[in-house]
């Protein structure tokens, strides 16, 4: 993998390094959808990003985004039923998921020094009782995988239907 040099472990530290850049991306990527659904204009949707979009918490441009997406759904001729489920609905619950990955990642202390042929990380919340959240290479790579999947489907909405 990419991630890796000559198939060695790296530090627990770069793991979490590369978990929350990746992730970064997955909300850099929304804030740009958000904004170039309200305007086409670079200028403006930059401006836009720095007055409001960077204030605003993860889970409000989550909810906005999924706001912004049930009206494009309408708009295309999606109608809800109780048979029916948003179109993008995996998608958001998809972000909502990692986003509790980015939380332990950006929140728990790095357990133990080093990361074993089996195990990349492992992290330790300390609120009411311990809590070890051990992530091996196989579900480590897993959920980079997701975070890839997820940047990209978001760019691909933000192409198709931002970008009209």
């Amino acid at each position: 993998m990419d991630e890796e040099e000559n198939g060695e472990l790296k530090d627990p530290h770069y793991y979490r390094g590369l978990f929350i850049s990746k992730f970064s991306m997955v909300e850099l990527f929304m804030d740009a959808a958000i904004c170039f659904y309200f305007t086409r204009d670079e200028e403006m949707a930059k401006d836009l990003i720095f007055m409001v979009i960077n204030r605003l918490t993860f889970e409000s441009k989550r909810t906005a985004f999924k706001a912004i997406l049930e009206k494009i759904s309408i708009a295309d001729g999606f109608k809800k039923t109780k048979n029916n489920k948003w179109p993008y609905s995996e998608l958001l619950n998809e972000i909502r998921l990692l986003n509790d990955h980015r939380i332990y990642f950006a929140h728990y202390a790095i357990f133990g020094g080093k990361s074993t042929d089996e195990n990349v990380i492992e992290l330790m919340e300390y609120r009411d009782q311990k809590k070890r959240i051990i992530y091996s290479k196989a579900e480590y790579y897993k959920l980079i995988k997701r975070l890839g999947n997820v940047i990209s489907q978001v760019m691909k909405i933000q192409t198709e239907k931002f970008n009209r």
